[in-house]
């Protein structure tokens, strides 16, 4: 399958606990093997580093977490050296795009899914993506190379303008 929703534990009950990006981080790397021991190292790891960088308490029991917030998503691909790929897919199999790298920092790049508020691993990222829309303009394109060619030269994109077509540093007291 292209999309592992790694929801199920291996004896098929389901989890309850908010921990599917580490879940699909674990997948990445280990595959199934020792799914919910690496899960939990992975928790830790991103526990340890929110506490040191960014001062911000996250619990220590993964049974009281809420979850990752969007807005953690640079700082995952710092913690874990990833580039983070974050799209969902619509019902005409169109993905939207939630979240990209804004640089590309990382050698190596993880796919996820996000449904409602699930994220799962995308296994096979070709098979699963099939069409693309601009999420400025909601063009479609065939490829995620094509939807990138674009998205710097979208005719919808907000651009910045200047009298005069270019910004000119305002001098200083001291020039």
């Amino acid at each position: 399958p292209s999309l592992m929703c790694l929801d199920l534990n291996r004896n098929g009950h389901t989890y309850y606990d908010k921990l599917c990006m580490f879940r699909c981080i674990s997948f990445w790397e280990h595959g199934f093997t020792e799914m919910e021991a690496n899960t939990i190292k992975n928790y830790d790891k991103w526990r340890r580093y929110i506490n040191h960088s960014l001062r911000r308490k996250i619990p220590e029991n993964p049974k009281d977490f809420k979850g990752v917030k969007k807005d953690d998503f640079p700082e995952l691909e710092q913690c874990f050296d990833f580039n983070m790929w974050v799209m969902t897919r619509n019902e005409d199999e169109t993905i939207d795009m939630i979240y990209k790298p804004c640089e590309f920092l990382h050698t190596k790049s993880i796919h996820l899914h996000l449904y409602a508020d699930h994220l799962s691993y995308i296994r096979d990222f070709n098979q699963f993506a099939r069409k693309f829309k601009c999420p400025t303009c909601d063009k479609h394109f065939k490829t995620i190379k094509e939807l990138k060619r674009h998205m710097p030269t979208c005719p919808r994109l907000t651009r910045r303008c200047f009298p005069g077509g270019f910004h000119k540093q305002p001098r200083t007291l001291q020039q």
